[in-house]
């Protein structure tokens, strides 16, 4: 027992003098820096006391400059006098082509050169595994599988993961700057980009991976590289900068990446090609999600594996996850159980319940391969009762030349399927919309937004399914935002920093593209009456916590545009009278959270959805009008509540679910 301890206590000892010897090599001076990259160590007698000095962070990106830091200008002509400004106020030395007034300058012809040579060392300094991912489609699905598979065996503390599809150099130096001593893995989304080469060379050359993941090569950013060949080339170096006894993993069913020499040992994954490595039999899909067998040529295992999610290329990106899983000795049960445990989320092939319909939202990119993946697990899917299914099909860009024909294949590959109604949105969606009237006439081409909005909501109806696919670029998820009371793309668009923040009448608001959501309120009166628009954006939304401090709130009147009530919206207002609008989709979690002066809430026609414990605590609530429209109701949705009477009409969802939670009701 007393071994035990003494050895415990030394591992912690020999831990922490790890951590501080880590973190003392990425405390750096300029001396140092100009040491390590070949930065040219400036003469001038002014900066004599200043380069021994050390600096907080080295810093590639003007969106994460902090005080004190090293910065790297990566692109001169992009600095407005406002990033100036900032640099002037921060940036303890700055590595620029050009002088900026007022700054400590180190000038050298290609900063960002030097950057990289930093951010290498620093990557250096850890004995983390890197696995990237890369590729023209389903970058972020099979990172975010990857990573569900990782977490079974590396937990917060030691594994490091993208956010979403954060997937730029940028990002990956940032993650870099992240590594510490317990750091055992890290998971880092690369993609390339728009007008501009070397972007996924500059992430290879700092992250050095130790494992490279190849999705596909397909015609993304085409319109910028040309053909796919030069955009396979860019992709490459994610393999040709990494550890050279590391791991290229490829899609064996792509024929660029198959033929393709790696300077890395070669693992590969196929759907159905028994030459691969790793290839998958016995598939089976279902609305409810996707089964199948893995079938592994190197260790002759098959594996009966579960996904919750559905679609062949959820398969494809199951097998990846396997691969490094299996790399990083993850065991096998757990791999399976990781995989078992994923879900799609946002506006990336996530199945949304919305009450009387549901959504497959699927539009935060595109292209004419990612389409008919989605259209190939949108036709297996099964609706309920009378149920049908829609597309809602938006623009592809980045295509250049091909941007005609592509589109034009997109019309003729949707009238191969069983569709109740396709809609098409956007100035090239008219090449797909006038191809497919040759084959089938449920098509409904729209130009506007608006008109996309009028078109979805006259047709859907009870138990359809509804399936939104576009570029990002189509803003589709505001659009289903809009339509069904939903956040996706508000989410979205938040960590983008997409928005702008506007102070009014003693509140604060967020501006989005197409919408507006009130953030904040600090008038604190009794009444309120909410403005139809912000600047001319209609105010949609009420944020979390946004009536908090408003605790004299009696009575509050909605706005027309109003489609959702965010978390805590009103909570512990002394809210006794809400005027609800016709337009009103969603009231979200806790919105009415302790309002317990509220008596009774008329719910409007249209309404579809309310969620976990919506009026939780509204302990003198005697009365709620749900309307038809409701096909969603939380089941703690009014916990804690006394005597409360749900008025409905007979045989809706609202009966029903007052019997199953033994409510008392009154008909209306």
């Amino acid at each position: 027992m007393y071994k035990k301890k003494i050895k415990k206590i030394s591992r912690k000892i020999e831990r922490e003098i790890y951590n501080k010897l880590y973190e003392r090599k990425k405390s750096l001076n300029l001396k140092q820096v100009c040491k390590i990259t070949g930065l040219p160590l400036p003469e001038d007698k002014k900066y004599k006391k200043l380069i021994n000095k050390k600096f907080s962070e080295p810093v590639i990106s003007w969106s994460n400059i902090q005080p004190n830091c090293l910065y790297f200008v990566f692109w001169y002509p992009g600095l407005t006098d406002l990033k100036k400004e900032d640099i002037r106020k921060n940036a303890l030395f700055v590595v620029t082509p050009k002088p900026i007034e007022g700054c400590n300058n180190i000038i050298c012809e290609n900063p960002v050169e030097y950057g990289l040579k930093l951010f290498k060392y620093i990557r250096g300094l850890s004995n983390a595994k890197v696995v990237s991912v890369t590729g023209s489609v389903g970058k972020t699905s099979t990172k975010e599988m990857i990573e569900s598979v990782l977490r079974q065996k590396y937990g917060s503390n030691s594994m490091i993961a993208s956010a979403g599809n954060s997937n730029s150099s940028y990002k990956a130096a940032e993650n870099i700057k992240k590594l510490n001593y317990k750091t055992k893995v890290l998971l880092q989304e690369v993609g390339a980009g728009s007008k501009a080469y070397d972007i996924v060379k500059r992430s290879a050359v700092i992250l050095e991976s130790d494992i490279a993941v190849y999705t596909n090569i397909r015609d993304s950013h085409i319109e910028w590289y040309g053909s796919r060949e030069n955009i396979a080339k860019e992709k490459f170096t994610l393999s040709d900068f990494g550890k050279k006894e590391g791991l290229a993993i490829i899609n064996y069913d792509d024929e660029i990446l198959r033929k393709h020499k790696f300077i890395q040992e070669v693992y590969s994954y196929s759907l159905d090609n028994k030459k691969a490595d790793v290839y998958a039999k016995n598939i089976r899909i279902s609305s409810e999600g996707t089964t199948f067998t893995i079938v592994d040529n190197q260790t002759k295992e098959e594996l009966m594996t579960e996904l919750q999610v559905i679609g062949d290329h959820h398969v494809l990106n199951a097998l990846v996850a396997y691969l490094v899983g299996k790399r990083l000795n993850v065991k096998t049960e757990s791999i399976i159980e990781g995989l078992k445990k994923y879900k799609t989320s946002g506006a990336r092939q996530n199945l949304i319940d919305v009450g009387k319909y549901k959504v497959l939202a699927d539009c935060y990119n595109s292209s004419y391969d990612a389409l008919n993946s989605i259209l190939k697990t949108l036709d297996v899917m099964k609706t309920k009762n009378k149920g049908e299914k829609i597309a809602v099909i938006g623009d592809i860009f980045e295509l250049g030349k091909l941007e005609k024909d592509i589109h034009i294949k997109i019309g003729k590959l949707l009238s191969k399927f069983n569709l109740k109604y396709v809609i098409f949105n956007g100035e090239k969606s008219l090449y797909s919309y006038n191809e497919y009237k040759k084959y089938k006439n449920n098509g409904i081409y729209t130009r506007t937004r608006q008109e996309l909005l009028d078109a979805v909501q006259k047709v859907i109806k009870k138990d359809d399914i509804i399936l939104f696919k576009a570029s990002h670029g189509m803003n589709f998820a505001e659009t289903i935002d809009s339509i069904f009371g939903l956040e996706i793309g508000e989410r979205i668009d938040l960590s983008h920093n997409d928005y702008k923040i506007v102070e009014e009448g003693g509140c604060t608001y967020q501006i989005f593209k197409n919408h507006a959501t009130l953030l904040s309120c600090s008038d604190d009166k009794t009444k309120f009456l909410l403005p139809n628009e912000i600047e001319d954006k209609p105010l949609e939304k009420i944020g979390k916590e946004a009536f908090a401090i408003c605790k004299n709130l009696e009575e509050l009147i909605l706005n027309d545009n109003m489609i959702r009530l965010r978390t805590n919206s009103f909570k512990n207002t002394n809210l006794k009278k809400i005027k609800i609008n016709d337009n009103l989709k969603s009231i979200g979690s806790y919105a009415f959270n302790l309002c317990k002066n509220l008596k009774q809430v008329s719910l409007p026609d249209g309404l579809l959805s309310i969620e976990h414990r919506a009026f939780y605590k509204c302990e003198n609530l005697k009365k709620v009008k749900i309307p038809n429209s409701v096909y969603l109701i939380d089941e703690n949705a009014f916990e804690k509540t006394k005597d409360l009477i749900i008025e409905c009409k007979k045989k809706s969802y609202a009966e029903e679910y007052a019997k199953e939670h033994n409510f008392k009701i009154k008909y209306y």
